[in-house]
């Protein structure tokens, strides 16, 4: 609403959208997953190639020079549900016994950084708007530094697959 101007009932339907999207994803993961590691591709393979186009999505949306906003929202949150197979290889790491204490931790984890993410986005957005950018972007810078931190990442988990190998 504040960088691209909506109304209420568009930005509504752009997180409906984004929600049924991911709903869906869910599901077409846990299938997708396993008819690929039959054929020999393997669930962290999936994990990288969802988040490599989850970031490429980040990047058009931020970007804003697209037209269709509400295809890249949708894509957005189908490809943000390929995240939840790192709960898959996190619990793969550690003997059976301990699969269950893993993940516990591991979604612990999630939702602290979730909810420093988020928080630290808008501590960032209201400093940018201190500093005279308009709403819009201050938006856009603060998703900015999360494309900036999270490709990086991804570069690191990409590179760091292929020494194990």
């Amino acid at each position: 609403m504040q960088v691209s101007g909506y109304t209420r009932a568009v930005a509504a339907e752009h997180m409906a959208g984004m929600s049924g999207s991911a709903l869906h994803a869910n599901v077409f993961i846990g299938l997708l997953a396993t008819t690929l590691a039959r054929r020999g591709i393997r669930p962290v393979q999936l994990l990288g190639a969802g988040l490599s186009i989850l970031l490429v999505m980040l990047a058009l949306i931020v970007n804003g020079g697209l037209q269709q906003s509400y295809l890249l929202w949708l894509v957005y949150g189908t490809f943000s549900s390929f995240g939840t197979l790192a709960y898959s290889q996190a619990a793969a790491g550690f003997p059976l016994s301990l699969s269950g204490r893993a993940n516990t931790a591991f979604n612990l984890m999630v939702f602290i950084g979730a909810f420093g993410v988020q928080w630290g986005l808008g501590l960032l957005i209201d400093l940018l708007q201190g500093y005279g950018q308009s709403p819009a972007m201050a938006h856009r810078s603060a998703f900015l530094v999360l494309l900036a931190t999270q490709a990086p990442s991804l570069i690191w988990f990409w590179v760091a697959g292929r020494w194990r190998r």
